[in-house]
């Protein structure tokens, strides 16, 4: 049981670093348009914010989703 706990943990560390890089896209993104201002020029396009959002929303549903699920009783433990 103690090697499917630590498995899970290691598991739940690599998951919650990854949601973190996928954050740290959309800096990322300014350096790949071209710097600073050509990003704040597209961030004033309204599909590109709901764009953003719309990553945020989804990034933040998944991350809290397998929270959800590695704190949970599996029985297994």
């Amino acid at each position: 049981m103690k090697v499917h706990r630590e498995e899970r943990a290691r598991f739940n560390k690599k998951f919650l670093v990854f949601g973190m890089v996928l954050y740290c896209m959309g800096i990322l993104v300014q350096f790949l348009v071209g710097g600073r201002d050509t990003y704040l020029n597209m961030l004033n396009l309204w599909y590109v914010q709901v764009l953003i959002h719309l990553i945020l929303f989804v990034n933040s549903f998944f991350l809290l989703k397998g929270e959800k699920y590695y704190n949970e009783n599996v029985g297994a433990e």
